[in-house]
């Protein structure tokens, strides 16, 4: 660690934050605007889904994230920033965790969970809310690594949640993957690769930062929430997980594929100019050929309902038919019978015998 000198202290910060300017704007604002998207828009069309709006509070939590990760790296020399904008920052990182426990509960019994889980994930998540303003969260700023410091109990019991929620995830998806049959299989499994992905890389990634203070592994993390929306928008399209139109599953991969060719606006390596490249490249053709397929699928998909629609109205006319034309056959039956009840019982005829009189 260097000796203390404020000046050479900032250059240095200053130099750091240089280096990783066009990563940070890279790994930061798609990842939270890919995920505030998709977030807005499932809940636009889906307002009373409790799913949409725990996958909103993940997208709005996740953006809120990189924008105070993304204050800390642009304002360095400022301390009152800093710690403001690294107290909060873990609490944050957990309920994330939280959320895409939830979400995946929803997701898997298609119902809320119990009082009693949420009583405990909020009995787990309390004591970090309770110590956020004091020096059990933040001790200092350093000036020479232009970084908070954390208390060490503290930093101890966020990363021993983040297990333990992470694992907690991990356990539901294979367990409910083990119980669930048919194509909700496939949509489980869509589901647990996304979500793995993501809290596994934006847990180690976030670890490794800390270990190493090599804060650029974190940056790379970040990147897992937009394979996990990636995902979700597969998820949208082939198996219409929020009953969404085909209209709105595309115009999710079209704002995808912008917002990744978007990056090329403020991006200066080759490294990143490369990967932006790969990565819309890639996106652009898994997409273009998804939307292509998923279209025949779901046209047949509305002609087979429609056939059967229409089957079901020809056979309920049917069965009205055959009531109606029933109906008047009895009818007949009964005036017939009261007919010749009455011939019977007239006097030109004879007295009538007890076997001929009408029941």
């Amino acid at each position: 660690m260097m000796g203390y000198n404020l000046a050479q202290n900032i250059e240095y910060c200053r130099v750091i934050v240089e280096e990783f300017t066009g990563l940070l704007y890279y790994s930061h604002i798609p990842s939270a605007s890919v995920a505030l998207l998709i977030g807005f828009f499932v809940f636009w069309k889906n307002k009373d889904s409790l799913l949409a709006i725990l996958l909103l509070i993940i997208s709005v939590l996740f953006a809120f994230w990189s924008a105070l990760d993304l204050a800390i790296w642009m304002n360095y020399d400022k301390g009152d920033i800093v710690m403001s904008a690294w107290a909060p920052i873990e609490l944050i990182a957990v309920l994330i965790f939280i959320f895409c426990l939830y979400f995946v509960y929803v997701f898997a019994d298609k119902k809320d969970v119990s009082l009693s889980k949420k009583l405990i994930w909020t009995a787990l998540v309390l004591p970090m809310i309770l110590v956020l303003p004091t020096m059990f969260n933040l001790e200092s700023y350093d000036i020479q690594e232009c970084i908070a410091t954390e208390n060490t109990y503290y930093q101890l019991y966020y990363r021993a949640l983040k297990i333990i929620f992470s694992a907690w995830i991990i356990f539901t998806l294979i367990r409910k993957y083990i119980e669930v049959k048919g194509e909700f299989k496939k949509q489980i499994m869509f589901l647990g690769l996304g979500m793995t992905i993501f809290i596994l890389s934006f847990f180690v990634a976030g670890y490794v930062s800390d270990t190493t203070f090599d804060y650029s592994y974190e940056m790379y993390g970040l990147f897992a929430m937009t394979v996990f929306m990636a995902f979700l928008a597969y998820l949208i399209v082939k198996f219409q997980t929020f009953h969404l139109k085909f209209l709105g599953a595309q115009a999710l991969i079209i704002a995808l594929i912008i917002l990744i060719a978007s990056q090329f606006t403020f991006i200066q390596s080759t490294t990143n100019i490369v990967l932006t490249s790969v990565t819309l490249i890639i996106t652009g053709f898994i997409g273009i050929n998804l939307i292509r397929s998923v279209r025949k699928e779901i046209e047949a998909k509305e002609h087979i309902e429609k056939l059967a629609g229409e089957l079901k109205l020809a056979n309920e006319g049917q069965s009205n038919l055959i009531h109606i034309i029933n109906h008047q056959i009895k009818g007949y039956l009964a005036k017939s019978r009261n007919i010749f009840s009455e011939l019977l019982t007239e006097p030109s005829y004879g007295a009538c015998t007890n076997e001929a009189k009408p029941m």
